[in-house]
C-alpha cells in the first residue's frame, strides 16, 4: 500500500513537470523566464529521478520476498485444495 502511494505521488510529480515543460514550449515566455523556469524543471527533474533511485533501492529486495511468499503461498493453497482428503 505505501510502496503503491508513493509511486502515484511520484508518477503525478512526473506528470507536473510534463505539464510545465510544455507549458514553457506553447507560452513562449521570453528569455530570463525561459531560462529560469528550464532550470526549476531541471531541478526538479534530478530530484526525481535521486527519489526514484532512492525508493528503487529501499523496497526492490522487499517486493521480492513479498511477491515471493505470496508465490509460495498461493502454491501450497492450491496444491492443498486439489488433494483428496
Amino acid at each position: 500500500m505505501l510502496f503503491m502511494s508513493v509511486i502515484t505521488l511520484t508518477t503525478m510529480q512526473f506528470l507536473l513537470l510534463n505539464e510545465e515543460l510544455q507549458n514553457v514550449v506553447q507560452d513562449e515566455i521570453e528569455g530570463k523566464d525561459v531560462e529560469r523556469t528550464i532550470r526549476r524543471c531541471i531541478r526538479h527533474h534530478s530530484f526525481l529521478l535521486n527519489y526514484m533511485r532512492r525508493i528503487n533501492e529501499v523496497f526492490s529486495m522487499r517486493l521480492v520476498l513479498f511477491f515471493g511468499i505470496i508465490l509460495i503461498t498461493m502454491c501450497l493453497e492450491m496444491y492443498r485444495s486439489t488433494c483428496p482428503e
